[in-house]
């Protein structure tokens, strides 16, 4: 059940990343700001500090944090897919795919973590907050189970 989910999560991510036409594959204007660096905390789109490329409506963003310490020694890795629908100078609204892979070192344990879900973005031209909402397979390797998920972000654009 595990290997089927996350083949089918994988699938939707490799058919939206390649469906697209040539009306969405337009730059956006050269003095449009395509990068974002900030932090965020989720269970589907990583903790930690956080970068995003988004140079049409869809986008990548990458999340990492390492934690170390004499008991523990830990590390958070993210990697999210974010498609824009809609967009305005105050308020955007998103899908995410998210994949969070946790790996605590000290134990030689890992989680996995993916979810699906819309999210909005607001926040003026260089500071944008991200609020998402969806559904989550979490702590696959070990114990799955569904529950929903709320992720939040705080980037500034460059």
């Amino acid at each position: 059940m595990k290997k089927i989910l996350f083949v089918l999560m994988s699938l939707c991510f490799v058919i939206n990343m390649t469906a697209q036409n040539d009306s969405i594959r337009q730059e956006k204007p050269k003095n449009e700001r395509i990068n974002y660096l900030g932090i965020n905390g989720g269970l589907t789109t990583g903790v930690g500090m956080s970068y995003i490329y988004c140079p049409r409506k869809n986008g990548i963003q990458v999340t990492f944090l390492p934690l170390l310490d004499k008991d523990v020694a830990m590390f958070s890795a993210a990697l999210t897919y974010l498609r824009f629908f809609s967009e305005s100078e105050k308020v955007s609204f998103y899908f995410f795919l998210g994949n969070h892979l946790t790996n605590f070192l000290s134990d030689d344990k890992v989680i996995y973590n993916i979810g699906i879900g819309p999210g909005i973005e607001a926040g003026d031209d260089i500071f944008k907050v991200h609020f998402s909402a969806g559904y989550a397979v979490l702590s696959i390797p070990d114990n799955a189970m569904s529950r929903p998920t709320a992720e939040l972000g705080f980037f500034f654009k460059f």
